[in-house]
């Protein structure tokens, strides 16, 4: 069974400089080589440096939050998955 019968949602080629972010450093430039409803293939210059979960800045106003879920020497496969929850403190 080859990845494209085990995947849920069929994936477009797509060639697009991206920007990758955590909001602790400056945004890491990547090329997304294709992507899905669900996720996308993202080439980076070291995929060990690239954080577990990260802001994808697509273009102005649309960003997506991933999670990496498979790594190569320069790709990551990658997950969309919903934003993170805010933490809210106590009113003392």
């Amino acid at each position: 069974m080859n990845d494209e019968n085990r995947r849920q949602h069929g994936r477009r080629a797509i060639t697009r400089t991206v920007h990758m972010t955590t909001g602790l450093g400056p945004p890491l430039k990547c090329a997304m080589k294709d992507v899905s409803e669900s996720g996308a293939r993202i080439m980076v210059s070291d995929s060990k440096a690239s954080p577990q979960e990260f802001l994808l800045l697509l273009k102005a106003g649309l960003s997506r939050w991933c999670r990496v879920t498979w790594r190569s020497d320069n790709e990551i496969g990658i997950q969309f998955i919903p934003p993170p929850h805010s933490f809210k403190t106590k009113k003392e």
